[in-house]
């Protein structure tokens, strides 16, 4: 499973390792046909993580997931969880939830 798998960093490695990704998370839909043409990766793309219902998801071994930094970065003014406007820093929340 690839959580905010973005251009493919996480599946990289997990095809370097002689695993199968076959379910990963993107919203960005040219992101999605990147990922298919650098790995030929067949997986379901299940979308936004923070509108999937955890019980939904498919029993998966191992999680990989590259959040977005930018709600802790200098560019995002360093709020973290406490940036109300776009959310990115309560991600991690959304992660945690599906492992337990």
């Amino acid at each position: 499973m690839v959580f905010c798998a973005g251009i493919g960093g996480g599946s990289w490695h997990l095809i370097i390792l002689e695993c199968t990704v076959r379910i990963f998370l993107k919203l960005k839909k040219n992101a999605e046909n990147l990922s298919f043409l650098l790995f030929n990766d067949k997986g379901k793309n299940f979308g936004d993580l923070t509108k999937i219902n955890a019980d939904k998801l498919p029993d998966f071994d191992v999680m990989v997931a590259g959040f977005p930094c930018q709600a802790f970065s200098i560019i995002g003014q360093r709020k973290g969880i406490n940036d109300k406007v776009n959310k990115k820093g309560e991600i991690i929340f959304h992660l945690i939830e599906f492992l337990i």
